[in-house]
């Protein structure tokens, strides 16, 4: 009994001691676990990504910007929507004029029928 209680006593030794001691590296001091906050980033816009400032898990500041979008595909866009709002707009000039000369053809054909 007192031989199998040696055996087990230096077994955790010997454990302890092989546990304090780092054989790979000797520049290696210990580990810890640090927990900060993460934030969810998204974009405004989707599109190609031309630059990226940050790599993932570094430090960004409030209005840091991070990347650059490709804007072409955004502005060709909008200068599709201007032009359709400018044929909408003579469309709508157009369909305006028309609205007056049937009603003053309505008018003259409402006199003459009058009179």
């Amino acid at each position: 009994m007192k031989h199998m209680l040696s055996i087990i006593l230096t077994g955790i030794v010997l454990t302890l001691c092989l546990g304090c001691f780092s054989l790979k590296n000797k520049d290696f001091i210990g580990s810890a676990v640090i927990e900060t906050p993460t934030y969810q980033v998204t974009t405004t816009e989707q599109g190609i990504l031309l630059d990226v400032m940050k790599d993932e898990g570094m430090a960004v500041q409030p209005g840091e910007l991070i990347a650059v979008v490709d804007t072409i595909p955004l502005l060709l866009q909008q200068n599709e929507i201007l032009a359709t709002m400018a044929q909408l707009d003579q469309t709508i000039a157009s369909k305006k004029a028309d609205y007056r000369l049937r009603k003053s053809i309505s008018r003259a054909l409402t006199v003459n029928i009058a009179a």
